[in-house]
């Protein structure tokens, strides 16, 4: 198995002024896809982290100059290279059980394909 992971920001929290400073990031929510790059098995990481109450050793940067990139490089430091590890490792886990014993969906039994629903 060989995973790619992708990293994205789905959204950020913010103070109005935090030590003198304009809508200040306190906290990141973000999500990483792995890969198998050999199937087209997927597997997901969602998490967040707060900024503001840590010494994460992260220079402001205005709101209005932040890139993905930036901000997923502070999630990556926040996080530390052997929390990363770890989430890489159970997302490697989750697909390697997946497709070791794939997971099937099944009909619930008081359904029928004649039943319709109306909201």
């Amino acid at each position: 198995m060989n995973l790619t992971y992708q990293w994205s920001i789905s959204g950020m929290t913010t103070l109005p002024s935090y030590q003198g400073n304009e809508n200040v990031v306190t906290s990141i929510s973000y999500t990483i896809l792995g890969q198998d790059t050999n199937s087209i098995d997927t597997s997901h990481n969602f998490g967040t982290v707060n900024t503001y109450l840590l010494d994460t050793g992260i220079d402001f940067v205005p709101f209005d100059q932040l890139t993905e990139e930036t901000v997923v490089n502070w999630v990556q430091k926040i996080l530390g290279p052997d929390q990363i590890q770890k989430i890489y490792n159970a997302m490697a886990y989750n697909l390697l059980v997946r497709q070791i014993q794939p997971v099937g969906v099944d009909t619930l039994p008081w359904v029928t394909t004649s039943t319709n629903t109306t909201i």
